[in-house]
C-alpha cells in the first residue's frame, strides 16, 4: 500500500462500521495496518478512544446493533492483522511475535489461524494451539491435524462450513467441540473469511477462535431455567411444549395414547386477597409438590400461569388417566396447603383431554389442549370434565357441538375490537389492529373459536365471518390510519382475490390496509398462495406475517411471503430487556428481512424496559398492554 494509514483513518473506519454508514472490509484493513507498521498498543489505544466516544454518543452499554457491528469490525481487523504478521513467520522477529501475543490478549484472548485453500499449509498462533490442546511438540500444522482434535460429531459441521465458505464465499461462523488430552471437552467459536490476492482470487482462509465453553454452559443453564416456573420449580409453558413435542414423537414409535389433565384452582384470588400473596405463593408451591409426588416420574407436571396446572400422562389410556384425575382431586381437596393457616382448603376443577390421533402433531395438540383448558374453566367448580363434555354454558345448560356450529356459522356472532399500533420514535398511534371476538359461550377468543371450527371442519367459514366483522369495522377508523386485519393463509387459498378485495374498503383507504397471516398455519399450495398475494399487492394491499418468533417460524414461509410487515411474537419480545439470547435472535431476524425493507412490529410489549430495548434495536412499531388494552370501536 502506498498511502500509510493514520489514526484518523482507523477512527473513521471503526465509526463507519459501528453506525452502518458503509461496509468495511476488516480483513483487508487489518492487513494494511500490519503492512504500515502499526503496533498492537497503537491499535488498542485508538480502539479504546473510539469506544469511549461511541458510549458518550449512544449510551453505555452500547445499543445491541452498534455493539455487534463493532465486535465484527474488531474481529475481522484482528484476523487480517495477525494473518499478515505470521504469513511469513520464518522471517518474523521475536519482538513482532511478542507484539502479536499482546494484541491477542487485548482482544479477549482470541486465537488466530490461517491456511491455504487445500489446508496443507496451516498456521495457528499459540492461543489457537492451546485451545485445541496442542503444544510446541505436537503443533497443528494442517487442517487434518486440527480435525483430529475436534469432537467426532462436529467434524462434518466444520467440513461442511468450510466447503460453503469456498463455494459461496459465505463467512464461516460456527461452534464446535474439542477433545482435550485429559478427556475434557472445550467449546470453541470459529469465524473465518477468504483472503484474496491482488487479482481477486481466493488465496487463503483466515480466521479467529474464541473459547465459548463458559458461554455454552451458561446458555445450557439458562435454557434449562427458561423451561421452569421460578415459583414452583416445575415446568412452565415453554417447558411443557418441549415435553409435549418429545412425547408426541415418542408415541409414533410405541403407538400408545397420551392424556392431558388440566387443573384450575377455584377462587384462588380469594386466598391472595384474604391471606396475602405470600400465602398464595405457598399454596401454589404445595399444590405443585402434591401433584408431583402423586404421579409417575415419567409424567410431566407444569404450571401454565396463575393457578392453572397441567399434567401430561404419556403411555396412558383414558381409564387410567381418569383414575389419576380422581386421585389428585381427592388429595388436593383435603390437603393442608398453608402451614400458618391449616384450615385453608382449596377447590379445583379439572379437564381431561386425549391425544390419541396418530396423525396429530405437537402444534395441533398444544392448541387443542389450551382451548380445552379455557373451555373447562367455564363449566363450574369442583368437577372433573372430560373433553367430550366441554361445550356447556356457564349456567350449566347443555350446549352440544351442533349448537356451537350453528352459532359460529352466523356472521352476527362476531364483533371487532381495536388495539393501537405505536410508532417507537415518538409513541404516537400509527394505526390499529382489528381483533375479532365471538359472542358464543366459551368461544370468545380466536384461539378458541378457530380451533373448534378446525376440529369440526368449518374453519374457513368461521374465519371469513371474523374477517367480515373487521372489514365492517374499518369505516370507524380515519382514512389515513393503518388498519391491520387477520386472515388465515388457508382462507386466502380457498377464496378468490376478487372476493377478498370486495370486502375491503375501496379507494385511498385500501392502501392503508394490511392483511396479517399467521405463521402457525402452514401454506398448503405455495404456487397458488403466491399468485393470490401478487393480486392483492397489485390492488394496493400490504401483507404482514404474524407470530414470527413463536417457535413455528420457518425460513421457507418468510421467503415465500416476503412480507412488507413482520410482526414479532410476544414470546420473543417479553422480558427482552433481561435476556441477551432474545436480543440476538431479534437482531438476526431483523437482518434477515432487511433486504426487502420489511417493517418490524413487536407484539406483547408490557414493560417500559422492553420498550427501550426495542428502540435501541431499531424496531419500527409496537403493540401491547403498555400502550392500552383492546378497546371497543368508536362509532
Amino acid at each position: 500500500m502506498s498511502n500509510l494509514l493514520t489514526s484518523l483513518d482507523f477512527i473513521s473506519q471503526m465509526r463507519a462500521a459501528a453506525v452502518g454508514e458503509r461496509d468495511v472490509d476488516g480483513v483487508s484493513f487489518g492487513e494494511q495496518l500490519a503492512d504500515d507498521g502499526w503496533t498492537p498498543e497503537k491499535i488498542q489505544d485508538i480502539q479504546k478512544e473510539v469506544l469511549k466516544d461511541l458510549r458518550i454518543e449512544h449510551g453505555n452499554p452500547l445499543p445491541e446493533k452498534i455493539r455487534l457491528a463493532v465486535q465484527t469490525f474488531l474481529s475481522t481487523t484482528l484476523a487480517g492483522f495477525s494473518h499478515r504478521l505470521f504469513a511469513d513467520s520464518r522471517h518474523v522477529k521475536n519482538e513482532i511475535s511478542s507484539d502479536r501475543d499482546s494484541l491477542f490478549t487485548s482482544f479477549s484472548k482470541l486465537g488466530s489461524w490461517s491456511c491455504n485453500i487445500d489446508g496443507e499449509e496451516f498456521n495457528g498462533d499459540e492461543s489457537f494451539q492451546a485451545m485445541h490442546g496442542a503444544g510446541r511438540t505436537d503443533a497443528i500444522n494442517s487442517r487434518d491435524d486440527m480435525l483430529e482434535r475436534v469432537h467426532p460429531d462436529d467434524v462434518a459441521k466444520i467440513v461442511d462450513a468450510t466447503s460453503q465458505l469456498l463455494t459461496s464465499d459465505a463467512p464461516l461462523d460456527i461452534e464446535y467441540r474439542v477433545m482435550l488430552p485429559k478427556g475434557e471437552v472445550q467449546h470453541l467459536n470459529m469465524q473465518a473469511e477468504l483472503a484474496r490476492d491482488s487479482s481477486g482470487s481466493a488465496s487463503r482462509i483466515i480466521g479467529i477462535c474464541r473459547d465459548a465453553t463458559a458461554t455454552v454452559r451458561l446458555r445450557t443453564q439458562l435454557e434449562g431455567l427458561s423451561r421452569l416456573d421460578p415459583l414452583t420449580g416445575i415446568l412452565n409453558r415453554r417447558g411443557l411444549r418441549s415435553s409435549i413435542k418429545h412425547e408426541v414423537e415418542r408415541r409414533k414409535i410405541n403407538k400408545t395414547d397420551i392424556q392431558a389433565l388440566f387443573i384450575d384452582l377455584d377462587d384462588f384470588k380469594r386466598i391472595n386477597d384474604v391471606y396475602g400473596h405470600s400465602t398464595g405463593d405457598e399454596v401454589l408451591r404445595n399444590v405443585s409438590s402434591i401433584i408431583g409426588d402423586a404421579v409417575r416420574d415419567t409424567d410431566h407436571v407444569a404450571r401454565l400461569g396463575g393457578d392453572e396446572f397441567m399434567v401430561l400422562l404419556p403411555d396412558t389410556d383414558r381409564v387410567a388417566a381418569t383414575f389419576v384425575a380422581e386421585k389428585l382431586f381427592a388429595m388436593l381437596s383435603t390437603a393442608v396447603v398453608a402451614e400458618r393457616f391449616p384450615h385453608i382448603r382449596i377447590g379445583l376443577s379439572m379437564g381431561l383431554v386425549s391425544a390419541n390421533k396418530e396423525d396429530e402433531g405437537v402444534a395441533d395438540f398444544v392448541e387443542r389442549t389450551e382451548r380445552a383448558l379455557h373451555s373447562a374453566k367455564r363449566l363450574g367448580k369442583g368437577r372433573i370434565i372430560h373433553e367430550d363434555n366441554l361445550f356447556t354454558t356457564v349456567s350449566d345448560q347443555r350446549l352440544n357441538a351442533e349448537d356451537m356450529v350453528k352459532l359460529l356459522r352466523e356472521p352476527s356472532s362476531f364483533f371487532a375490537l381495536r388495539q393501537p399500533i405505536i410508532d417507537l420514535k415518538d409513541r404516537s398511534v400509527a394505526g390499529y389492529e382489528l381483533l375479532t371476538r365471538s359472542s358464543c359461550p366459551g368461544m370468545h377468543s380466536p384461539e378458541d373459536f378457530l380451533q373448534f371450527a378446525k376440529d369440526v371442519g368449518i374453519v374457513n367459514l368461521v374465519d371469513m365471518n371474523a374477517f367480515k366483522a373487521c372489514t365492517r369495522a374499518t369505516r370507524t377508523l380515519r382514512p389515513a390510519q393503518a388498519c391491520h386485519i387477520n386472515i388465515l393463509p388457508s382462507s386466502l387459498e380457498y377464496h378468490m382475490a376478487e372476493e377478498i378485495l370486495r370486502m375491503l374498503p375501496q379507494g385511498e383507504r385500501l392502501s392503508n390496509v394490511c392483511l396479517e397471516l399467521s405463521e402457525k398455519e402452514l401454506v398448503q399450495k405455495p404456487e397458488l398462495f403466491a399468485e393470490m398475494l401478487q393480486k392483492l399487492r397489485a390492488a394496493g394491499l400490504k401483507i404482514a406475517l404474524d407470530d414470527v418468533g413463536n417457535g413455528f417460524s420457518s425460513l421457507e414461509t418468510m421467503l415465500l411471503v416476503r412480507p412488507e410487515v413482520v410482526k414479532i411474537d410476544r414470546a420473543l419480545v417479553s422480558k427482552i430487556s433481561q435476556r441477551q439470547e432474545q436480543r440476538t435472535m431479534l437482531f438476526n431476524l431483523m437482518q434477515m428481512v432487511a433486504p426487502w425493507n420489511a417493517i418490524i412490529v413487536a407484539e406483547g410489549v408490557e414493560e417500559e424496559e422492553d420498550f427501550e430495548v426495542l428502540q435501541e434495536l431499531g424496531v419500527d412499531y409496537a403493540q401491547g398492554y403498555l400502550f392500552g388494552l383492546p378497546e371497543p370501536l368508536e362509532e
